[in-house]
């Protein structure tokens, strides 16, 4: 029996959460980058920067930056997000909730006449398919939901849980041609 009835039951073995560590590493690729100004855009509902708090994120980033720019995951609301946020200032990076976030900003992006990576640099979160084949190349967190359901079903399937840990599938940022190098004269 994986977990008992009861508030004396012991939670369920879990794989690794690589939420918080994946959204830490690609705000220091961007800061190994040159990028200080990263705004991050995504749904509302609170301060969750995938599980940073707007201090960890301030310590990351400019105090400057905006913490979170909300927009439902549509192309209205993501442009219009966008657009208000150039209005405001003009970060060197933007880091998205997801792929699908970050799609409709480069288009929004692009409306606008700004270029990524030359004017903005941009990574989105989850690696959806295609995010590779988009121009340019977009760079995104790689969660390895794949193997992380492979893992997660032969863990329980193999009968190792409640005897062994489990496994740790982690994550993989995939740097491509969506990010700059900048230096602060640029910024």
């Amino acid at each position: 029996m994986l977990f008992r009835s009861g508030n004396s039951a012991a939670p369920p073995p879990s794989l690794d959460d690589p939420i918080r560590p994946a959204m830490v590493a690609a705000l220091r690729c961007f800061r190994a980058h040159g990028h200080r100004l990263v705004a991050f855009i995504g749904p509302g509902g609170g301060d969750d920067l995938h599980n940073l708090s707007p201090y960890e994120y301030r310590a990351l980033t400019d105090p400057e930056a905006p913490l979170f720019v909300t927009a439902a995951e549509t192309e209205k609301s993501i442009g219009e997000a966008v657009a208000a946020l150039l209005a405001r200032m003009t970060p060197t990076a933007i880091l998205c909730y997801n792929d699908h976030y970050a799609i409709w900003v480069l288009a929004a992006l692009n409306r606008l006449g700004l270029r990524v990576p030359e004017d903005i640099s941009l990574m989105g979160y989850g690696a959806t398919a295609g995010s590779a084949f988009l121009t340019p190349p977009l760079a995104t967190i790689d969660l390895k939901l794949r193997e992380r359901g492979r893992a997660a079903v032969d863990y329980l399937v193999s009968g190792a849980a409640g005897k062994l840990p489990p496994p740790k599938v982690g994550f993989e940022l995939l740097e491509r041609g969506s990010i700059k190098h900048i230096t602060i004269e640029e910024e």
